[in-house]
This record gives C-alpha cells, sequence and structure tokens, in this order.
C-alpha cells in the first residue's frame, strides 16, 4: 500500500516517527541487552532504521528533505531531487546553499531560515527560482534540523491568474462600456 498525503499532519507524523525511530536506536546502542532480547549488532540496527526511514519518506506524494543545521542535505526522496535533474546520492551532505544558490536570497530560504532559527512550522507557497515551478511547501522543525515536503502547484496558480485576467478582462469592458447591473423600477 502506497501512502499518499498532502496533509501537514500526516507529513508532522513522519518526522515524529524519524525522531521516534532514532531515539529507539540510541536506547540499543546505550542498553544492549536491556530490552529481552539480543539486540541486532549497531551497524545492522542503523541500517534497519535507516531502511525504514527512507522507505516511509519515499511514500510521500511530493518532495521531501531533511537538512541539519549546517544546511547540509542529510535526506533526500528520489522525487525531490528529480525534480532538479540529480540523484539522492548527488545532494547528500551537501550544502542547500552552495548545491542551489539562486535560493539562497529567495523567499523560499526566508522561510526556511525562520523554520531553522525560529524552531517552528511553516507553511507557504513560492515560486522556486531553481525550477520555475510554484510550490506548496511546509518545513518543520526537526532535533537535527528541518525537514520539508512540497508539491508542484503550477498548474493550479496558472489557472487562478488566468481567471484574475479574465475578471479583470470583464471589469474593463463592462465599464468601457457603461454596462454593468442595473436595477429596474417601474415607478
Amino acid at each position: 500500500m502506497t501512502l499518499r498525503t498532502t496533509d501537514s499532519r500526516a507529513h508532522a507524523d513522519l518526522v515524529d516517527e524519524n525522531a521516534r525511530l532514532r531515539a529507539r536506536l540510541t536506547e540499543y546502542e546505550r542498553a544492549p541487552g536491556e530490552h529481552g532480547h539480543t539486540p541486532l549488532p549497531v551497524a545492522d540496527a542503523i541500517e534497519q532504521v535507516q531502511r525504514a526511514l527512507t522507505e516511509a519518506f519515499e511514500r510521500i506524494d511530493g518532495d521531501f528533505v531533511m537538512l541539519d543545521r549546517a544546511w547540509r542535505f542529510t535526506f533526500v526522496n528520489s522525487t525531490a531531487a528529480a525534480a532538479v535533474d540529480r540523484r539522492p546520492a548527488d545532494l547528500l551532505g551537501k550544502n542547500l546553499w552552495d548545491s542551489f544558490p539562486a535560493l539562497r536570497n529567495s523567499a523560499i530560504a526566508a522561510h526556511y531560515r525562520q523554520a531553522m532559527e525560529q524552531r517552528v512550522p511553516v507553511h507557504f507557497e513560492e515560486p522556486s527560482p531553481v525550477t520555475g515551478l510554484w510550490y506548496e511547501v511546509t518545513a518543520y522543525p526537526t532535533p537535527e534540523g528541518i525537514a520539508a515536503h512540497w508539491h508542484d502547484i503550477t498548474e493550479r496558480k496558472r489557472t487562478e491568474h488566468a481567471l484574475r485576467q479574465s475578471e479583470e478582462r470583464a471589469r474593463v469592458a463592462a465599464e468601457a462600456g457603461g454596462t454593468g447591473l442595473f436595477e429596474f423600477s417601474a415607478m
């Protein structure tokens, strides 16, 4: 079953699950054998947690990344990498601003900095200076930095723009022609 969601709560749940899995891993590392079973070797446990996280984050409908406090990519799902013609491995460990200099002074960067510095979730719609597309984005603080999820809303923005233009043309035509809505009274 594939999880498809754009629900902010579902994304927060995935970030929470990430924190729980990391805490569980830390427990195993600190207290081997205390859980009533023979613990996996640390490397196996880490690999198991990484596989579970990767699988969960790859299921998200849209693009998803995690950044540490130094703005380095710690996770990139395949759809996020593909959107910028890269592979996840090409971005892991790399600095966001060095990888995408056009983002550095953008509105998107301001929102990401707000999430990182104020430790608050942010939700916004902005065009990307990297792809030229419009995205609806939610970024959440995590213990290590931030997690961000976005999806393309370019078609919706084009439709909204076309509707505004049509309404403006109708308004101008009504004013120019002296037409409009009239109330008739037969007195």
